[in-house]
């Protein structure tokens, strides 16, 4: 699986996963696919976070939608990078997920 960038829109398999605004990667999520149970958190590709940090990303924000609401949740690339938790699944990227208390939710 390979992340293509078509100017600041992010794709996986033909499937817009996110865009840059500024420094702030924006990325929408269903909770109840993204959610990592075990780790309390969600993850973005390892191969996706280096390439932000290399684009001046500072910030990432995950819309999630839970069914009935929508939560903006943001957290720093930094605590993405240096905070989290790897997971290899074998039909996947590489993962760092991190956990939920280091975002700011709104």
């Amino acid at each position: 699986m390979s992340v293509i960038w078509k100017g600041n829109q992010v794709y996986l398999d033909n499937k817009r996963i996110g865009w840059i605004a500024g420094t702030t990667y924006k990325s929408p999520r269903i909770r109840s696919m993204h959610y990592f149970r075990n780790f309390e958190g969600y993850g973005i590709s390892t191969v996706l976070l280096h390439q932000l940090k290399d684009r001046g990303v500072e910030k990432i924000t995950l819309f999630i939608w839970d069914g009935q609401r929508r939560y903006n949740w943001t957290a720093t690339l930094t605590d993405f990078l240096y905070s989290s938790s790897p997971y290899k699944h074998q039909d996947f990227d590489e993962q760092l997920i991190l956990h939920e208390d280091y975002f700011q939710r709104t």
